[in-house]
């Protein structure tokens, strides 16, 4: 299969703004790259703030006759972004486009892809990579496929972060946008009774099934295809709820999430840009919501929220 790489020159700070941008777009993935990349940290990761001035994010679109409309859309968006106020310099945002092959891209960002410990006690690492791992660490083995995340993303580390924080043993878990499964997968290895994890995207389900396979999570994962809550029976209630989606998804699930959740019970809430965290809170305060944590990771926000009451 041909895919497209789609790359735009920018600062370092704007890394997580533009990456949201083209995987708001339809992008199957992106990655950070500079001129040459910095010495990695014990786990892996490369710092974003060592990436050199003039890095770049990249991100792949399967080449089908929406291309041409996928650019235009990327663009436009980035054309909006240069006349708005962001308080710093996001950098050129020069964009630029090549063809590459499926085999060519997976061989590359394969080699970006490190164990790294995500949280205080959790590490991603990916199947092909060798680890051992520290008497308190909780390994989760991840193959993502080229179209879905490592787990290393700050929407994701602040998730697993809360889901440490609040998960209690044998607690019933419902991750809504599972991806990868890899929240889905992190809950079962902490102690969740049972996780049912839901995609819309019917590649996600499929590659999220490998992972609890890997994982030796099969006996308590499940994964199916659904829209947001759809394929939910209305009388299944969860005692932890975690929704790592973008804001409007998330205000759109807060209007019936206090249905599945038990009393009591956790909604963790992550995807969220700063600029949109207020617009969450106050959905969240509508529907019967109280925010009991708000954690931010560089551009990012989560919420760990209890039904009022």
């Amino acid at each position: 299969m041909e895919w497209v790489k789609l790359a735009v020159s920018i600062n370092e700070d704007a890394s997580e703004m533009i990456s949201e941008i083209l995987l708001e777009s339809g992008a199957a993935g992106t990655q950070v790259t500079g001129g040459s990349l910095p010495e990695t940290d014990g786990y892996g990761e490369i710092p974003i703030n060592q990436i050199e001035e003039g890095c770049r994010v990249c991100a792949y679109f399967p080449m089908d006759e929406e291309m041409e409309g996928r650019i235009a859309q990327v663009k436009e968006r980035l054309l909006r972004l240069m006349e708005t106020d962001l308080g710093f310099d996001p950098g050129t945002l020069q964009l630029s486009t090549e063809s590459v092959d499926e085999k060519d891209w997976e061989n590359e960002w394969k080699k970006y892809f490190k164990p790294q410990r995500v949280s205080d006690f959790v590490v991603i690492k990916p199947t092909w990579e060798p680890y051992t791992p520290a008497s308190d660490e909780t390994v989760v083995e991840i193959d993502p496929g080229m179209a879905f995340g490592t787990g290393t993303h700050e929407t994701t580390r602040m998730c697993i972060a809360l889901l440490e924080e609040y998960l209690q043993a044998g607690d019933s878990v419902l991750d809504v946008g599972c991806g990868s499964g890899i929240l889905a997968v992190v809950a079962a290895k902490l102690g969740a009774g049972s996780v049912l994890a839901l995609d819309l995207d019917s590649v996600a389900v499929e590659t999220a099934q490998k992972n609890v396979l890997i994982n030796n999570a099969e006996g308590k994962v499940r994964v199916i295809r659904s829209d947001i809550l759809s394929a939910v029976p209305e009388d299944s209630k969860y005692n932890i709820i975690v929704a790592n989606i973008i804001a409007d998804v998330i205000i759109k699930l807060n209007q019936s999430i206090l249905r599945y959740m038990k009393k009591p019970g956790i909604y963790i809430c992550s995807g969220i840009i700063k600029d949109r965290l207020d617009d969450v809170l106050a959905a969240l305060k509508k529907n019967g919501l109280r925010a009991i944590k708000v954690s931010n990771r560089g551009e990012w926000c989560a919420i760990a929220c209890k039904g009022k009451g």
